[in-house]
């Protein structure tokens, strides 16, 4: 069975609410439509789509930090017409994180929680390799975000909700100090803006990625570390590699190309789902839709049940690479 596209395509119309669009010479998808516009406005200055997916990411830092931010690891995929390269920014362990140390304490909330952020260090290599406008100008849509603020969603407030025992266990109450007001949740629509978070954007597009792993930025981190418990130090920001460039893996499905992710990215369990429904017969897709659910949690289930059966770190086990 293969796709249809001027099927597909002739079903389409787009939404008032513009969540369903449509587009000439390029698009820019996101969760958040802070996000999406600072992609979009990219575009419009003549950046490429590096451009776009960097100013999108460091957006979504911004306005989506339940998902999104700059203490994390960031991996994607590049078209360049001729080939795909897949990016792998995994984020490290600390130095310090051995057993000893993770087991002595809460290692799921805090300080402990920490691995080495490898967003920006992996942001700022594809913009700089393939990007095309200059990395201030990237930068300024996430700064103005986070100092003008944005509507606060009702998923970010339910989580604020949540969480609110978690924020209170820290003893430095820094989440309680960053996302809650006053101590308490937000409401929803509330404008929530992150004046620090401006501060250090800011700084970043004027001194680049280094100021963040090697600078002033980095032996703030290391102090704050060491007053509350955390294991991530100077060391560990100041010696982080560049990211892997890597072959994406590549599948087949209803007549497509698919690219994905290779180890240590998860692309393959998507492969493997793709196949399994690639091979079952029409009719089994086609039934009601209690017996068509079945068989999805089925074949998702097989995959991640393959995906933990086997290691997926290349660097360990190259035999999967």
């Amino acid at each position: 069975m293969r796709v249809d596209f001027i099927e597909i395509e002739s079903r389409f119309h787009p939404s008032d609410d513009g969540k369903c669009a449509e587009a000439e010479n390029g698009m820019v998808a996101t969760q958040s439509p802070q996000a999406t516009q600072a992609g979009v406005e990219m575009l419009k200055l003549g950046g490429n789509a590096v451009d776009a997916a960097v100013a999108a990411a460091l957006a979504l830092g911004v306005s989506e930090p339940q998902s999104s931010g700059i203490g994390g690891q960031t991996m994607l995929l590049i078209y360049q017409g001729d080939c795909v390269i897949a990016i792998d920014g995994s984020s490290r362990a600390p130095s310090l994180a051995h057993p000893n140390a993770i087991y002595k304490g809460d290692r799921e909330i805090g300080y402990r929680a920490t691995t080495v952020p490898s967003t920006l260090a992996t942001l700022g290599y594809v913009h700089k390799c393939y990007g095309k406008l200059k990395w201030n100008r990237v930068l300024e849509p996430a700064i103005k975000l986070a100092e003008e603020g944005y509507p606060i969603s009702k998923l970010q407030v339910y989580l604020q909700q949540r969480e609110l025992e978690n924020f209170k266990k820290i003893p430095s109450e820094s989440g309680v100090k960053y996302f809650l007001k006053d101590g308490k949740p937000y409401s929803p629509g509330e404008i929530f803006k992150q004046s620090d978070l401006a501060n250090l954007l800011r700084t970043l597009a004027k001194k680049g990625i280094k100021e963040f792993y090697q600078g002033k930025i980095a032996k703030q981190i290391d102090a704050d570390m060491r007053e509350n418990g955390g294991l991530l130090r100077y060391d560990d920001l100041a010696l982080i590699p560049n990211p892997i460039e890597r072959k994406p893996l590549v599948g087949k499905f209803r007549g497509l190309d698919v690219y994905t992710m290779p180890p240590p990215g998860s692309g393959r369990t998507l492969l493997f789902a793709l196949t399994m429904l690639d091979l079952m017969p029409k009719d089994e897709i086609i039934q009601d839709d209690a017996t068509r659910y079945l068989l999805y949690i089925n074949i998702l289930r097989k995959a991640f049940i393959e995906r933990f059966d086997r290691p997926f770190d290349p660097n360990f086990f190259p035999q999967i690479a």
